[in-house]
């Protein structure tokens, strides 16, 4: 394999404080991780859909590495990729760096061969250990010294940082509605349709948003929609959405592993105007921008991996407590790929349920096309396909607000025969500070 972690399982060491460490599984295999299930037979689309529902409720072994790869289709329908992994491998990011690697950028890619095993020694690692010590302490050195040098920047931010630390801690929980409850292990997942991107940046320039502000804008309408055909009165109602950051900036992924912090992004789903709600949603967006809040959550979450797990559950719960959905945007290839000569037509990517919450967003974007994945409990909400609905009339909203409403073409049936569908969920029941 590519990427050695795929081949370990993480291992705590000591009960603790000490971090979890991957280990090589001695009895990997690749047999017992990559399996084939045949769908049954009519709407292609709904088949794909119960399969995928059902494998997102189902838990990881642990006695292997946390993934496992499925193969989805019919004879009469084409195939489906399902890639299940826990959050600790890698986050949304990091998985594009598989992603890539598993795919080509033509059919007719040259197969790619393994590198030969590096040595391993003792002394080469701790040559490297050296190196490495030496190479970076000037550069940390450097940047202490900055901090002395302008102690009222260093002052400024950790005056910052108190204010976000106690943005996180002291924000009350959510307002309890129907879109609240605990996660219960059981999925329902429904997809939105493929949107053109373009469509969604034709909106974006003319009202100042950002493809995300779109997309969340038009999710908070879908919400807001769902409430009300329920009776229930939505007025001045503002939810909260815990929301991935991710802190790599330009490095690379392709290690894997978990870089992000969370922010608390306010949903305005009480605001009926969609164009008002669109720029209620920018205005908080711009200013969590400008808050070192992801920052001081990361330090959060990397103290929790280090408590028992107990006190780790408990902290998470806590966190999830003051929020209603999970949301995650993940910006996927540009350009098509293709799998073993076949062109990969349409991708989709889930979230976890982090604190047992029973609303998981997620927007991805493919070679031009962008669509939102919504996976809910569904002991609190066994229909999300209305709330898909409510996301599509709401951006539909918005384009005949700005006057460019263009028609997007009705998307060819997933199970059109020899598409290819690549749809990556993480694992159910991930805790988010794994």
């Amino acid at each position: 394999l590519r990427f050695p972690r795929f081949r370990q399982r993480p291992r705590r060491p000591l009960p603790w404080p000490a971090w979890p460490l991957w280990e090589e599984d001695p009895a990997f295999a690749l047999e017992r991780h990559i399996h084939a299930l045949t769908l049954s037979d009519g709407d292609g689309d709904e088949a794909l859909r119960l399969a995928f529902q059902e494998l997102m409720s189902e838990p990881l072994p642990e006695d292997r590495p946390l993934w496992s790869l499925h193969l989805l289709g019919n004879g009469e329908s084409g195939r489906a990729l399902v890639l299940r992994f826990e959050h600790a491998l890698a986050d949304g990011r990091a998985m594009m760096a598989v992603i890539a690697a598993l795919t080509d950028a033509a059919p007719d890619a040259v197969w790619w061969e393994p590198a030969p095993e590096p040595l391993q020694s003792p002394l080469l690692a701790a040559t490297l250990g050296a190196y490495a010590l030496a190479t970076q302490t000037p550069a940390l050195a450097r940047r202490g010294l900055g901090w002395v040098r302008h102690p009222l920047y260093a002052a400024g931010w950790s005056a910052r940082a108190a204010r976000a630390l106690g943005k996180l801690l002291l924000a009350p929980p959510d307002p309890q509605t129907i879109l609240r409850g605990r996660f219960d292990t059981t999925n329902r997942v429904a997809w939105s349709d493929p949107i053109p991107l373009a469509d969604v940046k034709a909106v974006g320039k003319a009202l100042g948003a950002t493809v995300n502000d779109i997309m969340l804008s038009a999710m908070s309408g879908g919400f807001r929609r769902y409430l009300l055909a329920r009776g229930a009165d939505p007025a001045g109602l503002a939810l909260r959405s815990v929301t991935p950051v991710d802190m790599r900036g330009q490095g690379d992924a392709s290690g894997l592993g978990n870089w992000f912090g969370l922010v608390f992004l306010t949903l305005p789903v009480g605001v009926e105007d969609p164009v008002e709600r669109l720029q209620t949603l920018h205005e908080d967006m711009t200013a969590i921008k400008h808050t070192p809040e992801a920052w001081v959550s990361l330090g959060i979450l990397q103290g929790l991996g280090l408590v028992p797990g107990r006190l780790e559950r408990a902290g998470v719960r806590f966190f999830g407590a003051k929020g209603t959905a999970t949301m995650t945007n993940v910006r996927g290839p540009a350009q098509p790929r293709y799998l073993a000569g076949r062109r990969i037509r349409r991708a989709l990517f889930a979230v976890p349920h982090p604190g047992d919450l029973a609303i998981g967003m997620s927007i991805f974007s493919y070679a031009g096309e962008i669509s939102v994945t919504l996976n809910t409990a569904a002991a609190v909400i066994p229909h999300p396909e209305d709330i898909i609905t409510g996301f599509h009339a709401d951006f539909r909203a918005l384009q005949r607000a700005v006057g460019r409403k263009t028609p997007s073409p009705q998307p060819a049936p997933l199970s059109h025969r020899g598409a290819q569908a690549t749809i990556s969920p993480t694992s159910p029941k991930t805790p988010i500070a794994a």
